[in-house]
């Protein structure tokens, strides 16, 4: 991996590689701010369906060397969600833990958190669970993993990591990591014989502009995502009723059977591009139209900032953890605090129209779907 004209998949090894050229601005997923960077380029395997960076190999090394940096160590925000039936939003990993307390076994379980920075969704589990062992993985050390004999925390090569476990967790790691065949070869090997395995990403048909992260190695839509984790010897099932809704959600196990055959339906980042393009042609139709602010503190906020010049005075954004910070230099208001009369675009794909009605007839500014 990492000549652009190179065919062979990074994580099947399949010579039916497509490439597409992506002619937008790339954001850094911590901050987003914009990546200067080379040439983007694409590439969508025909077989496994996954969707890949192909770049120079000093380009994917500076992509691995911006977690080893102060600056995503020193990173600690919580990513509260809103669950049906509860007042507040709550924090996603507390939910994350509480969904999967139940695969756990009687005994005291044995969990790893790949991908785990300050260990919260440890800590998470060893609410419910204090006689858990609970082992940490990150590329390197994350200031406020939490201490104690539970605790065990791990960086550098993962390869030195040593099992078995009940439960490995990739909450928004997989996509983050290059060998990602060896990677799942490995924790075959760290898995108990009744263990399972966690996964959690965003869907790139759910959340397109998860393909302007320009620190990411791979997308993955649902069955992309699934038909990958089959060919490499899992059996996975979706988890239902879980409040990520533009974020694939799988638990699994080993299963020694390997899939084949060429994943179903139309090409996944042809369709994610279009909605991309078709977010860019939006914007542009509205470039003369004055806007106060815009819904967000994620990719798309960015990406629509970025195309209309950074002109709005402010972000907008439900999650009390970001009301009272900034937002690409701008301060984040809760809708509450957004003035009437104030105009707030809401990027947020299929989901745009519902929430610029809800947040329309709730709060006295007007919102307006993108």
């Amino acid at each position: 991996m990492g000549l652009p004209g190179s065919d062979l998949c990074p994580a099947c090894g399949a010579a039916e590689t497509r490439f597409h050229d992506f002619p937008f601005p790339l954001f850094r997923h911590l901050d987003f701010v914009r990546i200067v960077t080379d040439k983007v380029i694409l590439g969508e395997c025909g077989s496994c369906g996954i969707i890949f960076r192909v770049a120079r190999a000093e380009t994917l090394q500076d992509i691995d060397a911006l977690y080893l940096s102060d600056l995503y160590a020193a990173h600690d925000e919580v990513h509260a969600i809103s669950v049906p039936g509860r007042s507040a939003p709550v924090p996603a990993s507390s939910f994350q833990a509480e969904a999967l307390a139940g695969c756990l076994p009687e005994t005291p379980p044995r969990i790893l958190d790949f991908g785990c920075f300050n260990g919260r969704l440890l800590q998470d589990f060893s609410l419910l669970r204090p006689d858990a062992i609970l082992v940490g993985y990150d590329v390197a050390v994350r200031t406020g993993f939490p201490q104690g004999d539970a605790f065990t925390f791990y960086s550098g090569d993962w390869r030195d990591i040593e099992g078995p476990f009940d439960l490995v967790c990739m909450s928004h790691s997989i996509q983050y990591v290059r060998e990602i065949a060896d990677l799942l070869d490995r924790i075959h090997l760290w898995l108990s014989p009744a263990g399972r395995i966690f996964v959690q990403t965003p869907d790139v048909l759910k959340k397109p502009c998860a393909l302007l992260l320009g620190d990411l190695h791979y997308h993955f839509s649902g069955e992309t995502l699934a038909k990958l984790m089959s060919d490499r010897g899992f059996a996975m099932e979706t988890l239902e009723d879980m409040p990520f809704p533009r974020d694939i959600t799988l638990l699994g196990r080993v299963d020694g059977r390997v899939a084949g055959g060429a994943p179903r339906g139309m090409p996944v980042l042809e369709t994610a591009y279009n909605h991309v393009q078709a977010l860019s042609g939006a914007i542009t139709a509205r470039a003369g139209e004055e806007f106060d602010g815009i819904l967000g503190t994620t990719i798309e906020a960015a990406f629509v900032d970025e195309e209309l010049g950074a002109r709005t005075r402010f972000f907008v954004d439900e999650n009390p953890e970001r009301i009272g910070q900034t937002f690409r230099g701008r301060p984040v208001l809760h809708p509450a605090d957004v003035t009437a009369g104030s105009s707030v675009l809401v990027p947020l794909g299929s989901q745009a129209e519902r929430v610029a009605e809800r947040l329309s007839a709730t709060f006295p500014s007007r919102f307006v779907a993108l």
